[in-house]
């Protein structure tokens, strides 16, 4: 069951949905920072990449799809 308060931004709530983008921008600086390209915009790019992806994989896992998960990002 989603609580209420994940369910806000979604619903529009300026503050929730300001406190998830401040979260999500960390979690993209972080990955960004890990990256070894010399180029900004390369690791800028490659972190927005890596971060949609497990984005998704979270949604998909979420749903039940364990199993396209693992396909996925298996061998």
């Amino acid at each position: 069951m989603v609580r209420p308060a994940v369910q806000l931004p979604a619903h529009g709530d300026p503050l929730c949905r300001r406190l998830g983008e401040a979260l999500g921008r960390g979690f993209l600086a972080r990955g960004e920072a890990q990256l070894g390209a010399d180029d900004p915009a390369t690791r800028a790019k490659e972190a927005a990449r890596r971060f949609a992806l497990m984005e998704g994989l979270v949604l998909l896992k979420s749903l039940g799809l364990d199993d396209v998960v693992a396909a996925a990002i298996g061998p």
